[in-house]
């Protein structure tokens, strides 16, 4: 069996679209990351609510909004909420590592989805090279231009 190796030029420019920074996770995952954040809000607000530590006279009871918050904003300090107990310390500090795993994980796999366009697919056969128009050209007695000659396609 016979093969041909064909060198094709990619186009000049590349166009990165903003599906591009969505690429580094499936849309399964994305789904998955926003499932851990509403359980982790809920399950902070309960321990919060739950924990005689967190509610006392002297600081504001969390709601639920606040838990929300508390775990987008954590990172900012922009939340006036700060945990007490240890319920509400250990589940920040879960979720603190997660963040910063996730977020390590998805700027490790972005540059190749930036840098990397994507090409269309690579024709695998000499009618493939003939459906997509591609012009291309052998020289005449060569290898090449034998194998083309011969082929029953």
């Amino acid at each position: 069996a016979s093969s041909l190796t064909l060198l094709l030029k990619d186009p000049a420019e590349y166009n990165i679209s903003l599906s591009s920074w969505f690429s580094p996770f499936s849309w399964e995952i994305w789904l998955l990351l926003l499932a851990a954040y509403f359980i982790s809000s809920l399950v902070l607000w309960l321990a919060g609510r739950l924990s005689p530590t967190e509610n006392t006279s002297t600081s504001p009871r969390l709601s639920l909004k606040d838990s929300f918050w508390y775990l987008i904003a954590c990172w900012f300090r922009a939340s006036p909420f700060h945990p007490k107990a240890w319920s509400t310390r250990l589940m920040s500090c879960a979720w603190w590592m997660f963040y910063i795993t996730v977020t390590l994980t998805y700027f490790f796999h972005l540059p190749p989805h930036l840098a990397t366009p994507t090409t269309a697919a690579r024709p695998k056969t000499v009618q493939q090279v003939l459906d997509q128009g591609i012009s291309f050209g052998v020289v005449k007695g060569g290898s090449t231009y034998q194998l083309l000659k011969n082929s029953h396609n």
